[in-house]
């Protein structure tokens, strides 16, 4: 599984590249309203292929910064453009492992949100469309996609924290955060 999200980050890589070339070639014309739909479609493919990177090693780093703060080391730290892990050293109790699991989530959530609030008040509505369309697709990634993703793939942090038998009082609460 390991080699083709490799392989797909190679992929990902590239239509980035490209998209930041077009974005940098035409930036004035983008800059400039009104909003169009085809620049619609541009801050939206923008907030997937250059929006992401950042917020998948952000979560990551909160991850390691979790595990740091308990006392743990990290082990290996991996990070592969739209997706990356985090391997702890030391032993950490259930409430711990959960906190660490839910650090990479916030980590995404803060760096989508601090997008949006950075980019909102932009002179150029494109800019703007942009920051807001980072922020919702950190919410739906982190939110929506990667349980499901999850659920398919039995990886990732939400096996921990949906741990009902390790951690039954915060799993149930980060339940009823969800369905909210």
């Amino acid at each position: 599984m390991t080699g083709l999200f490799n392989v797909l980050a190679l992929l990902y890589i590239g239509r980035a590249v490209q998209l930041a070339a077009r974005i940098i070639q035409n930036r004035a014309t983008l800059r400039q309203e009104p909003l169009t739909r085809e620049k619609q479609r541009l801050a939206e493919k923008a907030a997937f292929f250059l929006g992401v990177p950042p917020a998948v090693f952000i979560h990551e780093l909160a991850h390691a910064l979790a595990i740091v703060v308990f006392g743990g080391q990290v082990a290996e730290f991996g990070y592969r453009v739209f997706w990356g892990y985090v391997v702890p050293s030391g032993t950490f109790t259930a409430v711990q492992s959960w906190i660490i699991a839910v650090a990479g989530t916030l980590g995404s959530l803060i760096f989508g949100l601090f997008v949006w609030i950075l980019l909102r008040r932009s002179s150029s509505r494109t800019v703007q469309y942009f920051g807001l369309r980072t922020f919702r697709f950190q919410v739906y990634f982190s939110l929506i996609y990667y349980p499901i993703f999850t659920l398919f793939l039995s990886v990732g942090d939400w096996l921990t924290i949906y741990n009902f038998a390790a951690t039954p009082v915060l799993s149930a609460a980060t339940a009823v955060a969800h369905v909210l």
